[in-house]
């Protein structure tokens, strides 16, 4: 398993009726263009536009995220909100991408950023 989801585990995760519904969701959705979903792009696709708008939502979102409430979101903290969608090794290497002080967590900046990257 690579970290990512692809168009069968799509199709069969939401359920879609076929394949062709499958890819043409995940084409939409891949904004990295590799074939697949990253969990940063699930995020994306999961929120709407509004909500990059919005400092209180993002904080809102951020904060439920944050299942132990540290302030921090750890892999934990994401297997805890996310339950079964992501495994642990996958969630700890894409957050590496977005954790920009090596501590192993995203914090509320990082997240911020997380978000700002993915829509542009």
């Amino acid at each position: 398993d690579d970290g990512k989801i692809n168009k069968k585990e799509l199709k069969s995760s939401l359920r879609l009726r076929s394949s062709l519904e499958a890819a043409d969701l995940l084409d939409s959705l891949d904004s990295s263009c590799r074939g697949s979903l990253g969990f940063s792009e699930w995020l994306v696709a999961a929120s709407s536009a509004s909500f990059f708008c919005d400092g209180t939502l993002a904080k809102h979102a951020f904060v439920t995220l944050d299942s132990d409430g540290d302030g921090l979101i750890s892999t934990r903290d994401l297997l805890d909100a996310l339950p079964h969608v992501f495994t642990e090794e996958e969630l700890a290497e894409e957050m590496k991408r977005y954790d920009t002080n090596g501590d192993g967590c995203i914090d509320m900046e990082e997240f911020c950023a997380l978000l700002k990257e993915e829509l542009s």
